[in-house]
């Protein structure tokens, strides 16, 4: 649950972000690697 929240709240911040600067091709890149990073760090915390 709590690997779900942060991963939503990554996803959030990175969306506010992406819409500010309006740099849509880089933004989606970092969103993408935000959620693997997030994953991982879950997975390895949870044991998923």
């Amino acid at each position: 649950m709590i690997s779900l929240w942060q991963l939503r709240v990554a996803q959030n911040g990175l969306a506010r972000r992406a819409v500010e600067s309006r740099n849509t091709k880089m933004s989606l890149c970092e969103l993408r690697v935000a959620q693997i990073g997030v994953a991982r760090r879950a997975s390895g915390k949870f044991k998923l």
